[in-house]
């Protein structure tokens, strides 16, 4: 899902009715879901609540080079 729903997803009314809606419909084809950019607690909660399977956003972390993603990744693993 865009960023422009994601956007509004916790003040609009009209906007949760169809973002839960393709969320639905998605997993009913049988394919998973992405939220794109999630720049807060509470759009991440909503989404985490109504089962949207991948999240993405500035909430979760900035773009960065592979450089500093690699030691990311290693530090996690110690």
């Amino acid at each position: 899902m865009d960023k422009s729903f994601i956007d509004t997803v916790i003040t609009d009314e009209n906007t949760r009715i169809i973002t839960e809606s393709i969320i639905y419909m998605v997993k009913k084809l049988g394919f998973e879901t992405i939220a794109e950019g999630v720049e807060t607690q509470e759009q991440f909660d909503y989404l985490t609540a109504i089962d949207c399977d991948n999240i993405q956003g500035y909430y979760l972390g900035r773009p960065m080079p592979p450089e500093k993603i690699e030691k990311l990744i290693a530090k996690t693993l110690t």
